[in-house]
């Protein structure tokens, strides 16, 4: 049975009659499903796994444009009918994902007047609404509390775990910073008791404390993530 929203929420006779299209396929940490410029190929209905929307400013740095566990997919590109894209598109954490080709995706859901065309646009709505809110986050609040949301999202993405694998690059990327900066944002979470950092590995320690350093706009993510569970019909772990 599908854990991913988008496909757990559509009519029992539309997931049966799209299940053979469906491969599922195991992610792994730091697996790149997009690239800039190169060819979609899939759509991945996300499970289990977790994955980071990024866009590369320069040769270096990257900016967060969004997230998605098991409420989402990778490769929405190709249900807005562009198999190129400019947003990198990252494995944070490694898990299940149901993967189905471009041409079966046009084929069966596209040109089809599939009940997955409304829910994939409600997902791209909110996807659009969270890079938005990011920019705003960026500019308003501090390194610090910016990564203790990273985590929360993250983890709330991947309940039950409070290990999961974060790289200095990838922890830059998330606070849009140097990694020697973000590397010094960690530690003061860790000085605060919230995390443990070791071998690009996370630890969360205190998840009330993690929460409570948050910035407002973990709230303003999370209603959004609500809406679309109710807009699919199905609900998930919204709390760690």
């Amino acid at each position: 049975m599908a854990t991913n929203l988008l496909i757990s929420g559509l009519p029992g006779p539309e997931q049966a009659r799209l299940t053979p299209f469906f491969e599922r396929v195991e992610l792994s940490d730091g697996e790149e499903l997009v690239q800039p410029g190169q060819r979609i190929g899939f759509i991945w209905f996300l499970e289990s796994a977790v994955i980071l929307n990024s866009q590369s400013v320069g040769n270096r740095t990257r900016i967060p444009a969004g997230l998605a566990g098991s409420e989402g997919v990778a490769g929405f590109e190709l249900w807005l009918g562009r198999n190129i894209s400019p947003l990198s598109t990252t494995v944070t954490i490694g898990g299940e994902a149901l993967r189905m080709t471009a041409g079966d995706l046009e084929h069966e859901v596209l040109d089809r007047p599939s009940p997955l065309n409304r829910a994939l646009g409600d997902y791209v709505l909110n996807f659009l609404t969270m890079g938005a809110q990011m920019a705003v986050c960026l500019q308003s609040h501090s390194p610090e509390e910016r990564l203790c949301r990273w985590l929360q999202m993250i983890q709330l993405r991947s309940p039950g775990r409070d290990r999961f694998p974060l790289s200095e690059s990838l922890a830059a990327t998330l606070l849009n910073t140097e990694p020697h900066t973000a590397v010094l944002s960690l530690r003061v979470l860790e000085q605060a008791g919230f995390v443990e950092y070791r071998d690009h590995q996370i630890h969360v320690l205190d998840k009330q404390g993690l929460k409570d350093g948050c910035c407002e706009c973990l709230s303003l993510f999370q209603e959004r993530l609500l809406r679309l569970q109710k807009a699919t019909g199905s609900s998930a772990p919204t709390s760690a």
